[in-house]
């Protein structure tokens, strides 16, 4: 592990185009994100809103708030898996530009982030939604049994909601990190086996990455908290601004993450054709 890490390290200096794929990632979350909260906020009002005169004149409140709550759910329901599931695509994408570009590196060919995003866009589309749909099904499974034990538990006890829901956030994510790293692997590889050795210390990887990520976005948040206390009337573009910065701080550890698992698929094996990474 010592060797990956520092191979991992000269890489993640080395080329600081590593890490735009996963920075490019996190701002469109950031703006998916923000579409997302207008367009629910625009959907409850309209259903809020009920229905309009046919002569024109102004929409009547919903006699039934629950009714029209269910109506809006129906609708921004789904628009919050869908940005979900493109979000989780993102990501992914990303980690295949990353391992092409890390290909490239160890071969001694030049960096090219557009060609690589390009290739990996047209030829792995399958893999990436395969993969993106798996992490949403444990995420969405994860979401309905936080749910469960959050109702059951946080009356029993004095910890904070935002407490339990960070706690439960790590150990989803490390379960989920535990039982998907061979997917991504294989896509990595290109379908091929992967030895038992090389399996635990992706998996590791995927751990240790996915919880300092997690620590991070948690900091991230108080640090906006505190800022906008101190701030009497931040603006939106300052609002913005910190948000952004903390969505990049939080998806930081996703570059040496990527740059790692592509050396354990890449460092230890023959280097794969430009088609091995394509879709089987």
């Amino acid at each position: 592990m010592q060797t990956l890490w520092r191979k991992t390290s000269e890489l993640f200096w080395q080329h600081p185009v590593l890490w735009l794929p996963i920075l490019i990632a996190a701002i469109l979350q950031f703006l998916l994100l923000r579409i997302q909260q207008l367009m629910s906020q625009k959907i409850v009002a309209f259903f809020a809103e009920g229905a309009r005169s046919v002569l024109g004149g102004p929409a009547e409140p919903s006699s039934d708030p629950y009714h029209a709550m269910m109506k809006a759910g129906l609708f921004a329901v789904p628009l919050s898996i869908g940005i979900y599931l493109l979000n989780i695509c993102l990501y992914v994408t990303a980690l295949l530009v990353v391992a092409r570009l890390v290909q490239a590196s160890l071969a001694g060919d030049a960096l090219n982030l557009r060609s690589a995003i390009g290739e990996i866009v047209q030829t792995c589309r399958r893999s990436v939604l395969g993969i993106s749909l798996k992490i949403l099904a444990a995420f969405v499974f994860g979401f309905l049994l936080f749910v469960q034990v959050f109702q059951r538990f946080t009356p029993s006890t004095t910890i904070s909601g935002r407490n339990v829901g960070y706690t439960f956030a790590i150990i989803l994510s490390v379960i989920a990190g535990y039982i998907l790293t061979p997917a991504v692997m294989r896509i990595l590889l290109s379908f091929q086996p992967i030895s038992a050795t090389d399996l635990s210390r992706a998996r590791w990887t995927v751990i240790l990455g996915v919880v300092v990520s997690i620590v991070i976005g948690l900091f991230a948040q108080r640090a906006e908290l505190s800022f906008f206390t101190a701030s009497t009337y931040p603006s939106a573009l300052q609002q913005w601004l910190m948000q952004i910065v903390g969505e990049l701080f939080t998806a930081l550890p996703y570059v040496p993450l990527s740059i790692a698992l592509s050396l354990i698929a890449f460092g230890q094996h023959t280097l794969p054709s430009d088609s091995e990474l394509h879709d089987s």
